[in-house]
């Protein structure tokens, strides 16, 4: 999973930084932490994504899209039912 190789990279970054102490060494638990908050995150910031695009282009109230194809059924010259 390419989210998982940007976690590891952005874990072994900071670790490095931080001068490599040995209780936060990759396949201790503090990583393991880590990925597993990591990776919820990284699924809500995708919900949260795909949620934003589908409000903006969601279609408007149910009884303006009715009247609207009403409107086009009358146009084309086709009696609406009901």
């Amino acid at each position: 999973m390419p989210v998982l190789i940007v976690l590891r990279a952005l874990w072994r970054l900071g670790w490095r930084l931080s001068g490599e102490p040995p209780m936060f060494a990759e396949g201790l638990l503090m990583w393991q932490f880590y990925l597993f908050f990591g990776l919820i995150a990284c699924w809500a910031l995708i919900a949260g994504l795909v949620m934003q695009r589908y409000h903006r282009n969601r279609p408007r109230e149910l009884r303006y899209e009715l009247a609207r194809e009403r409107d086009r059924a009358r146009s084309a010259g086709v009696a609406p039912t009901r």
